[in-house]
């Protein structure tokens, strides 16, 4: 009866093949509730404890997140380990806190000055004009050999996250997508940033259609 049940839901997929369509990083800045830069202090069967570092509309010093599920069109980037830096995009539910993205793009692995964002995450084909490929080969320390990304400066890279959620906001549609976006910043302060931050240049890139 077993065997039955798997081979019914292999014939439903054959139907149905999923489409996972990623989130970019202004996706990820507008949908998250909680930006954080922490390190993982402990690890249980569910969930992992972060020491906070810095972050955005969260004032505790550690904060407990369920553990991302590996499922087939999505893995995190190496087992969930003491000691782990990362830069996390959260949402709420259910009263719990969980990394976004179906593909772990919400966990973002640190090392050294540098964050490591996912390659999906940034969707662009000229993306390689932009930022470094990622050589990030510590494979003791839980990261793909090599992790399949994009180095960006940590400064930079959290400097544009907070900047924007503070400068835009949009309406979603029911199916998650962006239907308008509001300035809250002065075109101006919009402008400078563009001209500092490279890696807030190009997300507002992509924001144009």
């Amino acid at each position: 009866m077993e065997r039955v049940g798997i081979l019914f839901i292999v014939f439903l997929v054959s139907l149905f093949p999923l489409k996972y369509d990623p989130p970019s990083l202004y996706d990820l800045a507008f949908k998250s509730e909680i930006i954080l830069l922490g390190e993982i202090i402990s690890v249980d069967e569910g969930t992992i404890e972060v020491r906070v570092v810095k972050s955005i509309n969260y004032s505790a010093s550690a904060i407990t997140i369920q553990k991302f599920e590996d499922w087939i069109c999505g893995k995190r980037w190496g087992p969930y380990k003491k000691g782990q830096q990362g830069v996390f995009f959260l949402r709420r539910m259910n009263d719990r806190i969980y990394p976004m993205g179906g593909g772990n793009e919400g966990e973002m692995p640190v090392h050294e000055d540098k964050v490591y964002m996912h390659a999906t995450t940034l969707s662009k084909t000229d993306r390689v004009k932009h930022f470094e490929s990622s050589r990030l080969e510590v494979d003791d320390q839980g990261y793909n050999n090599p992790y399949r990304g994009y180095a960006m400066d940590l400064e930079e890279f959290w400097e544009a996250a907070v900047s924007l959620k503070k400068c835009f906001t949009c309406n979603f549609s029911i199916m998650g997508k962006m239907t308008d976006i509001h300035l809250l910043c002065s075109a101006q302060q919009v402008e400078d940033l563009k001209q500092k931050n490279p890696v807030f240049r190009w997300a507002v890139k992509e924001l144009q259609p």
